[in-house]
């Protein structure tokens, strides 16, 4: 046997031990969370179907208008034929060809939160609006951003039998495709890859292997960019490693000069919240050169050194054409501005949508204004960790508690998703590949994802659409009131007020801190699966208390709904 031949046995020996320990790693796993995701589940949906219930009863008992005989009650009646010439309207003044040119120029450089070209493209926003007639107000924040050495990118070196060092990652990616797609990824801080809020400094240490892909996270397709949305071997997603939403520096407060910070970089890291070792992403080709060496020799020697952070103005945009009726009623759009990148998915496509969203709105509601006000949003600093719009919310807390009664978030269009109750469950492997990478430019979407336009100009229809299309049904004009303050309270009901975490207070839709698969009732399956792994009487104690507070939220909905 030759000994080409020789390795070539031993390598496929040592993937198919390691397939097996993955395997079984894997199959471990999922039958840890089967019992604990099954029992809160159905604990979920039978208190959502309760409240449900309830809702359907309510509304069966509501007299129509025609029922409704006292002279004293005044019927709101929208006109249903008013209403189909508006959204006639509406939809034929879209135009494919703006959101296209939109969508060039808002991608044109890479704009990453705090630079000059982010300022520069949220001022050139900020004036399109004026001249739409909207009421613009720019909102400014003194935050905590940190950035890559663009001149120096991450590498990752192993250290050879003979003392010598071989670069295994360089830390940034390199433009492919034809002359438009390259010309258009020629940009040195789209090709660097790196996480915000890293510590800087260089680390020595030994290989270990600190996770592991499930089938449905990672699957092996045949084609990869630019011949098909899916990343490269040799591309890398960027991302912010903090974990908290909001200015670092100032939790729960808006980052204003007179705002004392209550938080350090050393308190930060102290606690957890920012890490206290460099962090970097690398593409899969060079995670393969890395598990290649993990049967190598060990390094012993650990050692870093730490890095600069600096504070950077960010800028939030609000732009409002104003109601008649209803003034002080918002129903607000939204979408962040800042890019890894040029992001010309994340988040230009809805950008650029939201701008001919605008722009019909003002065609339309120019002369004759809407009922209530619309409120188009752009934040900055979103990827950094939703930093614009938290220090917004923290600053105007108080007056959107009581004029915002509707918020539509866009950040990418493609997914066609306008309400937050309606969930995108992608194939596995068929998700957005190309996220937060150097591949998101204009070519990508004008050849790979929507040619034509059409899908943008849908979506974009479809969410003014949601803006007209209620009212077809007459209601009692004094009882009116009365459902609007029951529905804004029910929500209400699900936040708990005695949580140890303010930033997360929703008893049906906080994140759980042990997976990021499970976006439902994870106040239920964390102590669930505390539990479950400890047998703990205090872990019981806390899971019991969850259902009590779920349980208490949906009879207080309930309640309400009466």
């Amino acid at each position: 046997m030759s000994d080409e031949a020789s390795s070539n046995g031993q390598n496929s020996l040592r993937t198919s031990r390691s397939s097996l320990i993955k395997r079984k790693k894997i199959d471990d796993h999922r039958n840890q969370w089967l019992p604990v995701a099954f029992a809160a589940s159905l604990f979920g949906i039978l208190a959502t179907v309760s409240l449900l219930l309830v809702m359907a009863l309510l509304a069966i008992r509501q007299k129509p208008c025609e029922e409704q005989t006292s002279p004293d009650i005044v019927l709101l009646r929208e006109n249903v034929e008013q209403l189909d010439r508006i959204s006639k309207q509406l939809s034929s003044l879209f135009e494919p060809a703006r959101i296209k040119q939109n969508l060039r120029w808002l991608a044109e450089t890479s704009h990453i939160a705090g630079t000059i070209e982010n300022a520069a493209l949220i001022r050139r926003l900020a004036d399109k609006y004026v001249q739409l007639g909207f009421k613009v107000k720019t909102y400014n924040y003194s935050v905590l951003l940190n950035y890559a050495d663009f001149e120096n990118p991450n590498t990752i070196k192993v250290e050879k039998e003979d003392g010598t060092w071989w670069r295994l990652s360089r830390g940034c990616g390199h433009p492919s495709g034809p002359p438009q797609a390259v010309n258009e990824q020629l940009d040195g801080r789209s090709e660097v890859w790196w996480n915000a809020y890293s510590a800087n400094g260089s680390v020595v240490g030994r290989i270990v292997y600190c996770n592991f892909g499930t089938a449905e996270d990672f699957r092996t397709l045949d084609e990869t960019y630019p011949h098909s949305p899916s990343l490269p071997g040799f591309g890398a997603q960027r991302g912010s490693v903090g974990r908290v939403p909001g200015d670092p520096l100032t939790p729960l407060l808006p980052s204003l000069p007179y705002v004392t910070r209550s938080e350090s970089m050393e308190s930060l890291r102290k606690k957890g919240l920012l890490p206290s070792i460099p962090v970097t992403p690398i593409g899969y080709d060079d995670a393969q050169k890395i598990m290649d060496y993990m049967d190598g020799p060990i390094v012993t020697r650990v050692d870093w050194i730490g890095g600069i952070f600096v504070k950077r103005t960010i800028t939030n945009i609000i732009a409002i054409l104003e109601g008649t009726m209803e003034p002080d009623r918002w129903v607000m759009l939204g979408n962040h501005v800042d890019a890894w990148g040029k992001g010309a998915i994340d988040p230009i496509s809805g950008t650029a949508v939201q701008l001919e969203v605008a722009r019909v709105a003002a065609k339309v509601f120019g002369t004759n204004p809407p009922r209530r006000s619309l409120v188009f949003c752009h934040w900055d600093a979103e990827e950094f960790g939703l930093i614009g719009s938290s220090e917004f919310i923290e600053e105007r807390l108080g007056v959107l508690q009581t004029r915002a009664i509707a918020y539509i978030n866009r950040f990418i269009t493609f997914a066609g998703i306008p309400a937050a109750d309606v969930k995108l469950e992608p194939m596995p492997g068929q998700s957005y590949a190309l996220y937060h990478t150097m591949f998101e430019t204009p070519w990508t979407v004008e050849n790979l994802i929507d040619p034509n336009f059409s899908s943008l100009t849908s979506v974009g229809q479809l969410w003014i659409e949601i803006d007209i299309a209620n009212g077809n049904n007459g209601v009692a004009f004094q009882r009116l009131e009365s459902i609007n303050f029951r529905l804004q309270y029910i929500e209400r009901s699900f936040l708990d007020q005695n949580t140890q975490n303010p930033y997360y207070r929703h008893l049906v839709f906080s994140p759980s801190s042990h997976s990021p698969r499970f976006t439902s009732f994870a106040c239920i399956l964390d102590p669930a699966l505390d539990y479950h792994l400890s047998h703990n009487e205090t872990d019981l104690h806390n899971l019991a208390m969850a259902i009590t507070k779920v349980q208490y939220a949906v009879e207080t909905a309930i309640d309400i709904l009466h």
